[in-house]
């Protein structure tokens, strides 16, 4: 085996280690966080949630019921790294196919060393979207998503950042009575494996991740409390398409589908009867600026 073949190889081996190590981290993190979610509860509560917004609602029946609805609210390939260049076939006797060989070989390097060196450029992600939740407790939930992006080989690519969202109460009457308005904060962290190259127009990706932050809510007036929260955790799967990929530049959307899974007491310390687990099903439209 030439020299080149081995080096070929051992690119190959070290992206398959970057592969591996990306989802052991996420897998085991998101592990740890679904540990934590689950052990929030289990204390003394001080009451029900639901016993408390059908109080509020009690005291506030006069008032209007439209209070508590939430408010909306690819590349070409860059320029070979310099340097590169084919490996220079030394005439030490060689026989003209060995020596065209070599030059096949080498090309072949260049081009998977070029690939990888566009794949390394950071890249910010937006996200606006719009989630459809199972249950009567909140009807959809509108979403702004900020992201760090990076590629981590030739095709995954990981992102880690933040997000806000805000609900529109549901059908249930404790909700249309009993609370004002609905908010969503936390981290969102996963990735996302390309079935296509990067240089290509348009580009298709398989889609993994989950969210871990804090559904948060205001209760009507004449509750004892101004409000409450609970620990919110949702895992997520999907598919998705840069409609358009130029050199700092893709635009494309995305659908997932998710379990939100809720922490069974809220800050208050009162047991979580009213937000409930439920699906959720995500329309992503994004926007990708590379630096």
């Amino acid at each position: 085996m030439s020299a080149v073949e081995i080096q070929v190889c051992q690119r190959k081996v070290a992206g398959l280690q970057k592969y591996t190590r990306t989802i052991h981290l996420l897998v085991a993190v998101g592990l740890l966080l679904l540990l934590g979610a689950c052990a929030s509860g289990g204390g003394s509560s001080r009451g029900q949630v639901s016993d408390v917004a059908a109080r509020a609602g009690e005291n506030d029946q006069e008032e209007d019921d439209d209070e508590g609805r939430g408010s909306g609210r690819t590349r070409s390939k860059d320029d070979h790294r310099s340097g590169d260049s084919y490996s220079e076939i030394e005439s030490d006797g060689d026989s003209f196919e060995e020596s065209m060989a070599q030059v096949r070989y080498s090309d072949d390097y260049d081009d998977s060393s070029s690939d990888e060196f566009q794949g390394e450029s950071p890249n910010a992600i937006l996200w606006l979207s719009r989630a459809n939740l199972g249950g009567n407790t909140i009807s959809y939930m509108n979403t702004a998503t900020l992201l760090y992006s990076d590629f981590r080989g030739s095709h995954l690519r990981t992102h880690v950042g933040l997000y806000y969202g805000r609900g529109r109460n549901g059908s249930s009457h404790l909700i249309q009575d009993g609370v004002d308005s609905i908010y969503e904060v936390g981290v969102d962290f996963g990735g996302r494996v390309y079935f296509t190259p990067r240089h290509t127009l348009v580009g298709l990706y398989f889609q993994f991740g989950l969210r871990y932050g804090s559904l948060n809510w205001s209760y009507a007036e004449g509750a004892e409390l101004n409000g409450d929260g609970v620990s919110m955790f949702t895992p997520y799967v999907g598919a998705g398409s840069s409609f358009l990929q130029i050199d700092s530049l893709h635009l494309g959307g995305s659908v997932t589908y998710g379990s939100r899974i809720s922490g069974s007491d809220t800050q208050a310390e009162y047991e979580n009867d009213l937000f409930v687990d439920v699906g959720e099903l995500r329309l992503n439209l994004e926007m990708s600026v590379f630096f």
